[in-house]
């Protein structure tokens, strides 16, 4: 099995497949840690081509405490938990849709502390993509570009676009 990097054109039931995942991460990490749950990524952003993949954002009050609590819940749902994330000391990061439970990711979960920096970022640039349409067009062609050019590398195709991103960011106010 090959975990490649397509590139899809937008697809307007993307906002739907996230608010389906939502209702039940909501019903299944139901507590007083639990602040907030958001679309964010790409597929968050109306018009743009993207990995068709919903990235879910599931904002703590405490990481540590979601660490003790959460990880039993998302398996529960088919979720795969990856341990080895090389930012797993700032979020826990979850996939959805690969095997045993399914042949392709479908979705990403991130859980992270309310204070996390650089998903305070991430939530600021897609709301700077949903803003501005020719920005987003520019990144839509660069991830089209770049995943023809690194179809079986994830971390390649990634940090490929961190140019980008940083370029966006510093213009963020």
């Amino acid at each position: 099995m090959t975990d490649e990097i397509e590139i899809e054109p937008y697809n307007p039931n993307w906002p739907n497949l996230f608010q389906e995942e939502k209702s039940l991460l909501s019903e299944i990490l139901k507590s007083d840690n639990l602040l907030e749950i958001r679309h964010f990524g790409s597929t968050s952003v109306p018009g743009i081509s993207a990995k068709p993949i919903i990235d879910i954002m599931v904002i703590v009050k405490s990481l540590e405490v979601a660490k003790a609590e959460y990880l039993p819940l998302m398996e529960s749902i088919n979720y795969i938990y990856w341990p080895e994330d090389h930012l797993a000391d700032s979020r826990m990061w979850f996939v959805k849709g690969m095997p045993p439970y399914g042949k392709k990711r479908t979705h990403h979960v991130h859980i992270v502390q309310e204070d996390n920096p650089d998903y305070i970022k991430r939530l600021k640039f897609c709301e700077y993509l949903r803003n501005n349409k020719a920005i987003a067009d520019e990144y839509a062609e660069l991830k089209i570009k770049l995943a023809s050019k690194h179809t079986n590398d994830r971390e390649a195709y990634t940090d490929a676009k961190a140019d980008f991103i940083i370029r966006i960011n510093n213009s963020i106010t």
